[in-house]
C-alpha cells in the first residue's frame, strides 16, 4: 500500500452541525503513520503529541487486534507528549488529563460471527480492550505502563470493523 499522508493534514473547512442545541464544529485531521520508516521515533512522537493535544477524539487505527507493541507505542508517545507539555497546558486543562478520548479502531477484526447481534459484537470488542487495559489482569511491568496510558486520557474505548472476507478482489 502506498502512503499518502505526510505530516499533519487538516480538512479546509469544519463540518458545522447542531448537537444538544449547540453549534458544534468538526475538523477532520489525518496524520502520517506512527512508524514511518523515514521518521525517527522522536518525530513520530511529536506528530502524535500534536495530534492528541489538538483532538477531542484520537483514533488509533490498528489492524486485527490490540497487541502489546501497540500499547508500547502509545505509552512512549503519551509519555513523550506529557513531558513536552509545560505546566501551563496542564493548568489550562484544570488538573484533568492532558488528552481527551482515545479510540482503538481495530480494522479487519476476524472474530465476529455471522448473525451476531450488535450488542454482542460490542461486548466482544470491549472484552478484548479490557484484556489489555484492566490493571488487575496485567503483569507488573504492563500494570505501570497501562496505568500511565489510562491516566493520560479521559476516556479509552475500542471499535472494530469486520474483516471484509478472504474473497475480496485484489489489484493485479
Amino acid at each position: 500500500m502506498t502512503k499518502c499522508t505526510e505530516g499533519i493534514w487538516l480538512w479546509s473547512k469544519p463540518y458545522v452541525f447542531e448537537r444538544d442545541g449547540k453549534r458544534v464544529g468538526l475538523l477532520l485531521m489525518d496524520t502520517q503513520g506512527a512508524w514511518d520508516s523515514r521518521m525517527s521515533k522522536e518525530q513520530s512522537a511529536t506528530i502524535f503529541g500534536l495530534t492528541a493535544i489538538l483532538s477531542s477524539s484520537l483514533v488509533y487505527n490498528i489492524q486485527n487486534r490490540i497487541e502489546e507493541d501497540k500499547i508500547d507505542n502509545l505509552d512512549y508517545f503519551t509519555t513523550f507528549a506529557n513531558r513536552a507539555c509545560d505546566e501551563g497546558l496542564h493548568k489550562a486543562r484544570k488538573g484533568s488529563t492532558l488528552f481527551q478520548r482515545l479510540v482503538f479502531l481495530i480494522r479487519d477484526w476476524e472474530h465476529f460471527e455471522d448473525n451476531m447481534a450488535l450488542a454482542d459484537c460490542k461486548e466482544m470488542v470491549q472484552a478484548h480492550l479490557e484484556s489489555h487495559t484492566n490493571e488487575k489482569l496485567l503483569s507488573e511491568e504492563r500494570f505501570e505502563q497501562v496505568g500511565r496510558l489510562m491516566a493520560s486520557f479521559e476516556n479509552v474505548d475500542a471499535e472494530a470493523f469486520p474483516h471484509p472476507g478472504k474473497n475480496i478482489p485484489k489489484a493485479s
